[in-house]
């Protein structure tokens, strides 16, 4: 099963919590790394759960995800949230450049002043992450930054997995938890699932440093404010 598959039909992200406050909590800690701008390009948008609560602090928005019912879903909780700002592009890491919105500026804009992927690197490929930079960077304005949230680093996530960050009473959770994921793990391998882990590919921060230094790249990295296994790259043009 591919990642496009898995997302087909479904209509909500994996956040740990679906309450408006953590969802703004997230957002606003991207808002933070980011800074001040007028465009946005939110690459893997899902049903903007956090798009929503970025909207109000940009001009013009393209929220962009290769699953049309994330994309649906995205659609009615801008609607909600009373958002006129936002144009969307149903695409994949490939096909979103050459989008008409974006590639013949049918949109507002063809470059951006910020381009966000939260929680999307554990669906990509090495080979699809410095394709997915080398075109985003193509496309974000003079003093623009790239905003890569929420990747996974394997070691403290093997030991955030065993309880090591929680209170001693709440190990034995976890431990039930690690039992059930390495029962859905063994179920994915006999269905023969092209990726087993569910939380996708993890890799570590020294990934991200020699990427930067094999293409020259202006990067920093910040530990997540949400989660303890979990960081965020920027990377300013």
């Amino acid at each position: 099963m591919t990642w496009q598959r898995y997302w087909a039909g479904k209509t909500h992200g994996q956040h740990a919590f679906k309450d408006e406050i953590f969802l703004a909590r997230k957002a606003n800690a991207q808002l933070a790394l980011l800074g001040p701008g007028k465009s946005l390009l939110d690459f893997g948008c899902g049903a903007a759960e956090l798009l929503v609560h970025m909207a109000p602090h940009y001009k013009y928005i393209i929220g962009a995800d290769f699953s049309s019912s994330m994309l649906s879903m995205a659609q009615k909780r801008a609607t909600s949230y009373k958002l006129t700002n936002i144009d969307w592009i149903e695409a994949d890491d490939v096909t979103i450049w050459n989008n008409p919105i974006i590639k013949e500026g049918k949109g507002q804009v063809r470059t951006f002043d910020h381009i966000t992927c939260a929680e999307v690197v554990q669906y990509l490929t090495p080979k699809q992450i410095e394709r997915f930079l080398d075109n985003a960077l193509s496309h974000i304005n003079p003093g623009g930054r790239l905003l890569l949230s929420g990747c996974i680093e394997p070691l403290l996530l093997q030991k955030w997995r065993k309880g090591a960050f929680v209170p001693s009473w709440q190990k034995g959770i976890y431990f039930l938890k690690n039992f059930a994921r390495q029962a859905v793990i063994i179920y994915r391998k006999i269905n023969k699932f092209e990726h087993v882990d569910p939380n996708g590919n993890a890799y570590p921060e020294e990934f991200m440093w020699q990427l930067a230094a094999k293409h020259g790249l202006n990067m920093e990295i910040y530990p997540s404010t949400i989660f303890e296994y979990r960081y965020d790259v920027l990377i300013k043009n």
